[in-house]
C-alpha cells in the first residue's frame, strides 16, 4: 500500500511540473504577442501530451458506464 501512495505522489509531482512548464511557455508566447491561434494550438498540444502521459500511467478511462439514480421525495 505504501508503494502505491509513493507512486501516486510521484505522478502528481511529475504532472504538476509539466503543467507549470506548459503554462510558463504559453505565458511567454502571449508576452511575445503570438496570435491567439498559436496559443490555442500549443494549449491543445499540451492537453494531448498530459492526457497521453496520464493514460500511459493510469490506463485509458472508461467511456461507457451504467448508473442508477435513486430519488427520494420528501413531503413536508
Amino acid at each position: 500500500m505504501q508503494l502505491k501512495v509513493l507512486i501516486i505522489k510521484k505522478v502528481s509531482e511529475i504532472l504538476a511540473e509539466k503543467v507549470k512548464k506548459d503554462i510558463n511557455y504559453l505565458l511567454e508566447l502571449k508576452n511575445k504577442n503570438e496570435g491567439t491561434e498559436k496559443l490555442r494550438e500549443e494549449k491543445e498540444r499540451f492537453l494531448q501530451e498530459n492526457y497521453n502521459l496520464l493514460s500511459k500511467i493510469l490506463g485509458e478511462p472508461i467511456f461507457k458506464f451504467d448508473y442508477d439514480i435513486k430519488i427520494k421525495t420528501i413531503i413536508i
